[in-house]
């Protein structure tokens, strides 16, 4: 129990910087640059499951329970070749842009330099999660997510010209490299340098980016689903309301951050612990207690989010940068009904029903993009509220159906095992 509270105390702090970083967003910096910020987080959502290539789902299970030797060595083999795709996309992108004349190329730095470190971050995160180190988990969220949005508030406070997104991303690429810091001083003890000389498993390797084909899919889908709505939005209707919905979407993602850390993040490793050594009704007694726990707490947490955001936004609301109260209203619903649907997708992942898995979110991605395409140009951010409830709605219905469905099959397809 004060290991949850704990975790919850790190998360809510991590929080309270998000809330203020959205707060000074919405009273100082203009629409647009708001709305750039939140396309660059959209990325930096979706590059670790693009350029993941479903490895992190299989060494996310395959990290619990090993040593500190045979982890260190699962950990370096993934995160360098998370490094060389990544400098090789960087290298890509780069000539990419500079052939065209894209504008916005001044900013692509910073932008290359935040995206590769919160891929290696996404990696590290799994990595501390599965090896059941859930505060030094949330310890490095809050230095790479938070701990840089004081500085950045003040400066902008002080200094007119730092109200901008361009200096925003400056302060969160200083983030995350003290986050670095502080995992380099957390792992001290680890063999890494030894393990660092040893040869890649390149068998490891070849095998897993084999199987995990369906996975990596899966992965984009799944991000796909949280961040691509924001790309929907600033295409149809324009920059603007990409960052007001950005602001509604930040503000009821609190109460789905800090119930996550508390109930959702520690149950990973411990669901899949108990399908391998419980009987089967126990598990599930165990599973609905955590999907009634997680909602529970989401719920609360909604309205204690709600109460915050009405108590801020009536000295906000006049500058013309905060989201109507129907679209945060709606956000925050969506943010409780995703936190359940994501209990049940642990579910299914603890099970290693990963096809089942994948295909759910997969077919869940399509139907978001079919529906966004089609309510977001002729009912603007309205449509994007209708599909943000949609979504986890019919995410958790299908996926309750699946673990309600008796298994009949092998949960994993024959070429991927779950284990090297």
């Amino acid at each position: 129990m004060l290991r949850v509270f704990g975790n919850m105390a790190i998360r809510a702090a991590a929080l309270a910087a998000r809330f203020a970083l959205t707060i000074y967003m919405a009273a100082l910096v203009p629409l647009a640059e708001i709305g750039t910020f939140g396309l660059v987080a959209a990325a930096a959502g979706i590059a670790p499951a693009l350029f993941g290539f479903g490895l992190n789902y299989r060494v996310g299970r395959e990290l619990v329970g090993l040593d500190v030797d045979r982890a260190s060595r699962l950990i370096r083999d993934r995160m360098a070749f998370t490094l060389i795709v990544l400098l090789a996309a960087v290298a890509a992108a780069g000539g990419w842009g500079a052939a065209t004349g894209i504008s916005g190329m001044n900013l692509y730095p910073l932008i290359a330099t935040i995206l590769v470190l919160e891929c290696l971050a996404t990696d590290i995160q799994i990595a501390l999660v599965s090896l059941r180190r859930p505060m030094a988990a949330n310890l490095f969220l809050f230095v790479r997510s938070a701990a840089w949005i004081a500085p950045a508030i003040v400066a902008g406070l002080a200094l007119p010209a730092a109200r901008s997104a361009e200096v925003l991303f400056a302060f969160w690429a200083a983030g995350l490299v003290m986050s670095f810091a502080l995992v380099a001083l957390l792992s001290r003890d680890w063999p890494i340098r030894r393990n660092w000389s040893n040869p890649i498993d390149r068998s490891w390797l070849r095998q897993h980016l084999r199987a995990g084909r369906l996975i990596h899919l899966n992965d984009i889908a799944m991000a796909g689903l949280l961040f691509f709505e924001r790309y929907m939005v600033d295409h149809f209707v324009d920059r603007r309301a990409a960052g007001l919905f950005y602001l509604a979407w930040s503000l009821a993602n609190a109460a789905h951050a800090l119930a996550s850390a508390a109930i959702v993040q520690p149950a990973l490793p411990r669901l899949v612990d108990l399908w391998q050594s419980t009987d089967r009704h126990s598990w599930y007694r165990a599973l609905a207690a955590d999907v009634g726990r997680s909602l529970a707490l989401a719920t609360s947490l909604a309205f204690v989010v709600a109460i915050l955001i009405l108590a801020a936004g009536g000295t906000i609301r006049a500058s013309g940068g905060w989201p109507p109260a129907w679209l945060l209203i709606a956000m925050l619903a969506a943010a409780v009904l995703r936190l359940g649907a994501d209990m049940l997708n642990y579910g299914l992942y603890a099970q290693r029903r990963d096809i089942t898995l994948a295909s759910i979110n997969l077919g869940a991605f399509a139907v978001s993009i079919l529906g966004s395409l089609c309510l977001i140009p002729a009912l603007g951010l309205v449509g994007a509220a209708a599909m943000a409830l949609a979504v986890p709605l019919s995410l958790a219905a299908a996926r309750l159906v699946a673990l309600l469905t008796p298994l009949s099959r092998p949960a994993v397809t024959p070429e991927a095992p779950s284990t090297p």
